[in-house]
């Protein structure tokens, strides 16, 4: 190695420290595609890194081609986990652009002149251009909270010194020969700046993807499993808050309380596997049923309740008995397909400065004056608590 590779050993150790950790991290969640994707990014850096240090002089072309190429898959790469990560479109064919004009035009570059001054602006300008690109596509999500703003920032503060740095240090430093790479001032510049913003934004991904797995495991803790809907303390919770939002407003809420008719004796003559699909096949035609402003959950054994935003009382109405419709055209092998299944559904909407107790209350009343009128109906309840 030349004297200066051992500056250069820092940023490959610090690309594979973090690729190993976003690994551990992707372990824990599979299904988020994204984090693979970002250790695989620091992956082919880390690699890039390591070939620039020890591939032989003798075949300096190859070496740039095949580092350059690294880094700007790298940076493909983990733009594209950032997009997805905030669910937005990444503009991938873009950056794949960018980054197949680069790279051979980095090389051309190096054998068509005796300095490698324009070679390091093209690819420090390349890859800023696609941090960039990065940083656009994120601006939205930068208005949700203060980590996203930190990513945002990170993002878009790493492509500014992608274009900066290049000029300072070249200014400082006119003219590099190939050879004296490893030696020079650009070298060394590059090498800290690069290690910086490298753990600066892996620090900050770090911190998002932790809070995406926490999120996910608060709301895995909160959803039945069976049915897909929250369960009773979480259902509670959010619609206590939309009570207390409404409770002084004109804005109209409304509540659907339903129950599977005789649902026991599903139990009893089919078996309890029977019964657990009707429950999952329930719970799916509500989530379709409802947007997603509406708060839905399990709350009894074969109890559910839906409290709908923005939506009055006839609205409410109408879409419980489209709901009991759907249900009385079910079909499960497990029953026989002259047994229907059917429910019961008591509506009402929130009055002023109702309490959620009361609200709820009603809504049961009139689920039982649906029971009481022989099920498989809708009753809306009346409008005093």
């Amino acid at each position: 190695m030349k004297d200066g590779s051992l500056v250069g050993l820092l940023n490959p150790m610090i690309a594979l420290i973090f690729s190993i950790t976003f690994l551990v991290f992707w372990s824990r969640d599979k299904q988020r595609i994204y984090i693979l994707v970002i250790a695989i990014s620091y992956l082919t850096m880390g690699v890039g890194f390591l070939i620039s240090l020890f591939v032989l002089d003798d075949w300096v072309l190859m070496r740039s081609a095949v580092s350059n190429f690294c880094y700007a898959a790298a940076t493909v790469m983990l733009i594209w986990a950032l997009a997805k990560r905030a669910a937005f479109e990444a503009p991938t064919t873009l950056l794949c652009l960018i980054a197949a004009l680069s790279v051979p035009l980095n090389t051309w570059l190096k054998i068509s002149s005796d300095n490698i001054n324009a070679s390091l602006y093209l690819t420090n300008f390349a890859i800023g251009a696609m941090f960039g690109i990065g940083a656009w596509v994120l601006r939205e999500n930068a208005k949700k909270s203060v980590l996203e703003k930190l990513v945002f920032w990170a993002i878009l503060l790493t492509a500014i010194q992608f274009w900066v740095r290049p000029i300072i240090s070249l200014a400082i430093e006119t003219n590099i020969q190939p050879l004296e790479y490893r030696q020079s001032t650009y070298w060394v510049v590059l090498n800290f700046t690069t290690a910086l913003f490298s753990v600066v934004v892996a620090l900050t991904l770090i911190a998002a993807c932790a809070r995406d797995v926490m999120v996910d495991l608060i709301e895995d803790s909160s959803v039945d499993h069976l049915s897909g809907l929250k369960i009773r303390s979480a259902f509670d919770a959010e619609a206590r808050l939309l009570v207390a939002e409404r409770a002084d407003t004109s804005m109209p809420l409304c509540m659907i309380l339903l129950d599977i008719d005789h649902f026991k004796q599903v139990n009893d003559r089919y078996g309890h596997p029977c019964g657990d699909e009707v429950i999952r096949l329930f719970g799916d035609l509500l989530v379709k049923s409802i947007s997603e402003h509406d708060v839905c959950g399990r709350v009894g054994g074969e109890e559910f309740c839906i409290v709908l935003s923005h939506v009055d009382h006839n609205a409410a109405r109408k879409l419980a008995e489209n709901i009991r419709e759907k249900v009385h055209a079910l079909q499960l092998k497990c029953i026989p397909a002259n047994e229907k299944l059917s429910a019961s559904f008591g509506v009402v909407c929130l009055e002023p400065n109702e309490r959620f107790d009361a609200f709820y209350a009603r809504a049961d009343a009139a689920l039982y004056q649906a029971k009481n009128d022989g099920r498989n109906c809708v009753r809306v309840g009346s409008n005093k608590p």
